[in-house]
């Protein structure tokens, strides 16, 4: 099943936008060789809210990628 499949009607907020690594793996409980690289939070959200207008916004690809 693709990603976007399983998020299809769900939202995410950016609540865990910035985190500590070695605090979350340590909550967590992962051994030395493995660390939280992402946090990402899915859910349904509550009946008639939805995303930001500014949500579909975005920068043209140049301004955000750079190629070597």
């Amino acid at each position: 099943m693709e990603f976007k499949e399983v998020v299809k009607n769900r939202y995410s907020c950016k609540k865990f936008s910035f985190f500590d690594p070695e605090k979350m793996s340590e909550s967590l409980g992962l051994p030395e060789n493995e660390e939280v690289l992402m946090l990402c939070d899915l859910g349904y959200a509550a009946e008639g809210i939805g995303p930001l207008p500014n949500h579909t916004n975005r920068k043209v690809i140049e301004k955000t990628v750079s190629y070597m």
